[in-house]
């Protein structure tokens, strides 16, 4: 005959509940401790990446302003391409001068050199890319062939092409057919400030120079634009021209962090120079064989 187990008493249930009661609620603070301390450490995390970004900024700017005070006081000894070092608390910066005749302008280049560096960079669409290029920077509304002009970016949903020349080289993130990679890949390369319808190549990367020269017709056309007296650096502030530097952490924990800065000066002692360019993150090898 089996046994009957008698009924829990009130008592025993009313402890049972609050057992059940009380370890939720350890369960409950446990929780907000662990997440208060995350929020906590997240915090100091931020607090401390902001400061480590604040100073690393104030360090590539006083590396640019040090380089900038070398070019004009002494600029005959500064060679294009050989590194002037800083030593810093957040690390170690390495800065060259650069020729910005280097680069490609995307107001005066033709399609056929728009093409050939957009080929470098892998894209499948390189032709039609370059006709869009040129359609948005052109003042109307006639679609080069395989281009694209209003009516394609309509159908997108897109605003339409500008009708005008770049402002800046973020402005090809805007044309029909642009990937962040390639815009990625090209940013480097190119400008909207020489006003010259091919680069000098004695200025160009080595990843440009190689995308630019299988073309017959390509290496005519630059050849011709480069007949003129080449666009040497600058030798003294003041000069009217332009110059670039590239800025790169060589040594520390934000080892690969770059900087590339476009300036112009003015001639003018008040106001020596302009910055039309300060672009974050430039010099990345992100591109088909990478850069330098």
């Amino acid at each position: 005959m089996r046994a009957n187990n008698p009924p829990p008493s009130a008592p025993d249930r009313e402890r049972g509940s609050a057992l059940i009661a009380a370890i939720g609620l350890t369960v409950v603070f446990a929780s907000l401790a662990i997440l208060i301390i995350q929020l906590v450490l997240n915090a100091a995390f931020l607090e401390r990446s902001s400061i480590d970004d604040a100073r690393l900024d104030a360090a590539m700017r006083t590396s640019f302003a040090e380089a900038l005070f070398l070019a004009g006081n002494g600029a005959g000894d500064v060679a294009f391409g050989e590194p002037l070092i800083a030593h810093f608390d957040v690390g170690v910066i390495e800065t060259r001068f650069r020729s910005p005749y280097g680069r490609l302008d995307i107001n005066a280049a033709s399609p056929v050199l728009l093409r050939l560096m957009l080929e470098a960079t892998g894209a499948p669409n390189a032709e039609a890319l370059a006709a869009a290029i040129s359609d948005w920077r052109d003042g109307d509304d006639l679609r080069a062939n395989q281009g694209a002009e209003s009516a394609e970016y309509e159908a997108l949903g897109l605003a339409p092409p500008a009708n005008r020349p770049f402002r800046d080289e973020a402005e090809l993130a805007q044309v029909l057919g642009m990937t962040d990679a390639v815009l990625a890949c090209i940013r480097g390369e190119v400008t909207v400030s020489t006003h010259a319808a091919a680069p000098d190549l004695r200025f160009a990367s080595p990843w440009l120079r190689a995308a630019l020269n299988p073309g017959a017709t390509a290496r005519s056309s630059i050849s011709a634009a480069n007949t003129a007296a080449p666009r040497l650096p600058p030798v003294a502030l003041g000069s009217g021209d332009l110059i670039a530097l590239d800025l790169r952490v060589i040594e520390g924990p934000a080892m690969g962090r770059a900087v590339a800065v476009l300036v112009r000066f003015t001639g003018d002692p008040r106001e020596p120079f302009w910055i039309q360019e300060w672009q974050d993150g430039a010099g990345a090898a992100s591109c088909p064989g990478g850069q330098s």
